[in-house]
């Protein structure tokens, strides 16, 4: 993005801004998880990025 874009951005159009900028693809796929535990802790990052954690003890 150059500075020309940077400067026309607002707190109005930010989201459009970005959306302009996303990479599309043609395909956009959805990724369900079901997660089943027993007396385990887990963290589920997606990219990185923590989406579900779980680290009490015991079977609830």
């Amino acid at each position: 993005m150059n500075t020309a874009d940077q400067d026309s951005i607002t707190i109005h159009n930010v989201t459009d801004k970005m959306w302009q900028a996303m990479p599309k693809y043609n395909e956009q796929p959805m990724y369900l998880l079901r997660i089943n535990q027993e007396y385990c802790t887990y963290e589920v990052l997606v990219n990185d990025f923590p989406v579900k954690e779980y680290y009490r003890s015991g079977k609830e």
